[in-house]
């Protein structure tokens, strides 16, 4: 449906727009599959305070559960401690620690932990997907740090589609055209749309 405008170097400000586009979206169908396109993972913190998944399912290579950095609440480095409060947070791919703090709210899996639990998890599922969760041959990223390969990630949706409402995919971050990064989160959408 487009863009949601931002509001430079205000969460809040941003935060309401996002909630307020997705209330409106729900209000004119409450089945909605909501999927966003994004930048910065902050997003991510938005759509969990809309949508309210019971749980969350994040791929990225870094935890982003800081309880805050550099004095600041709401960053992309935050956002999983913060939709910890009222989610359960399901990591995979994760390989970058800042600190014991990240580990504290948050629940590592690998694929098949998830698949022998995955009727078990409490629903809605949301699906948060980090682009630099994927390794760099994959992808161009501004955090080499990925080790994924895209054939895990569409195995894990494979296994989730079935109990998935919402996704997001975020941090496309290429300086140049043709965008590996792009082409691969369409795939990845592409993928999820085929089977929701």
């Amino acid at each position: 449906i487009g863009n949601v405008e931002i509001v430079p170097a205000s969460y809040e400000l941003t935060s309401k727009r996002i909630i307020d586009t997705i209330n409106e979206i729900k209000k004119q169908n409450e089945r909605a599959f909501i999927l966003t396109i994004g930048g910065d993972h902050i997003i991510s913190l938005s759509l969990a305070e809309a949508l309210k998944p019971k749980t969350i399912i994040h791929l990225d290579a870094h935890s982003d559960s800081l309880s805050e950095i550099g004095g600041n609440m709401y960053s992309n480095q935050t956002w999983a401690y913060h939709a910890s409060k009222t989610s359960r947070i399901i990591q995979l791919g994760i390989n970058t620690w800042n600190s014991s703090e990240e580990r504290e709210n948050i629940i590592e899996m690998d694929i098949s932990e998830l698949r022998a639990s995955i009727k078990e998890m409490e629903k809605p599922i949301h699906l948060s997907v980090d682009m630099d969760v994927f390794d760099p041959s994959y992808v161009d990223t501004s955090f080499p740090e990925g080790r994924m390969k895209p054939e895990e990630a569409f195995e894990i949706m494979n296994i989730i589609s079935p109990y998935l409402s919402s996704m997001d995919i975020v941090e496309i971050d290429d300086n140049k055209l043709p965008s590996k990064t792009g082409f691969l989160a369409a795939q990845l959408i592409k993928k999820v749309l085929s089977r929701c």
